[in-house]
């Protein structure tokens, strides 16, 4: 049985994990799922050796509608093999739950700086901008021309931990701009995090099925951590370099685990 990764090797997440597993296929390849016989096929060879499987969109290029459809192909495959390994199985990415996500966070005691999702910040402090649904840069306001996600501005240092079923990795980023994504020249390096502060996102993980996450903090300057969300398929590849690949060598290990 093999380690499949399925995804493009432009996305530079995927491109770091191809050698730490047995086969990669292309996600814009064709895909055939026959249901009767229950073979599947990419590009005319028959694929009936997986045991474990590491599936990634790729953002770093244009998302085709065949790109698109095979993912959720491979998803509902993954879906009806109960037996393959996968990451955040039974964690539903198709809607994004950022907002009871962090709503399951306080009911933890994580904390959470004030949020409120609507057009309008109806709080007296400084706001951050963030989209219910993910994925855009952050930035400061107070009114959008849509339903959005405000959350209280918290200063400080930006913290990003990475959990991979019992392992975690934390790191420290230093960064002048309000979304670190948004800083060419935004630095990282290995940190930790504090022990209770790990417990309560593992906790949180359980509550919201994930057993591969990144969650992000705000370190303030009387060193509170205030917990930002958790990502279901985060990007690591920067990070990674940083611990010369012991994050993506734990990705592909602790599929064994699961």
């Amino acid at each position: 049985m093999s380690a499949y990764l399925v995804g493009q090797l432009s996305d530079p997440n995927v491109n770091v994990l191809q050698p730490h597993f047995d086969k990669f296929i292309d996600l814009d390849s064709n895909f055939y799922w026959d249901l009767q016989t229950n073979k599947l096929y990419a590009d005319d060879v028959e694929l009936n050796d997986i045991d474990q499987i590491f599936l990634r969109h790729n953002v770093f290029e244009e998302q085709t509608k065949h790109k698109y459809e095979n993912y959720y192909l491979l998803k509902n495959y993954i879906e009806y093999h109960e037996d393959i390994k996968f990451y955040n199985r039974y964690h539903n990415r198709d809607v994004p739950f950022k907002l009871s996500n962090l709503k399951h966070a306080i009911d933890l005691g994580l904390s959470v700086p004030y949020t409120e999702a609507g057009s309008i910040a109806k709080q007296e402090f400084d706001t951050i901008i963030k989209p219910v649904t993910g994925g855009e840069l952050t930035k400061l306001g107070r009114e959008e021309d849509k339903t959005t996600t405000f959350q209280q501005h918290i200063k400080g240092i930006n913290k990003r931990v990475y959990v991979i079923n019992d392992k975690h990795f934390a790191f420290e980023l230093i960064t002048d701009q309000i979304d670190y994504r948004d800083n060419e020249d935004c630095m990282s390096f290995y940190s930790d995090i504090p022990e209770d502060e790990l417990e309560k996102v593992k906790k949180l993980m359980e509550v919201v099925n994930l057993n591969f996450t990144a969650a992000d903090f705000m370190v303030d300057e009387n060193n509170k951590h205030w917990f930002l969300e958790v990502n279901s398929l985060p990007m690591f590849v920067a990070f990674d370099y940083d611990i010369n690949g012991e994050l993506s060598y734990a990705i592909r290990n602790e599929l064994d685990n699961l």
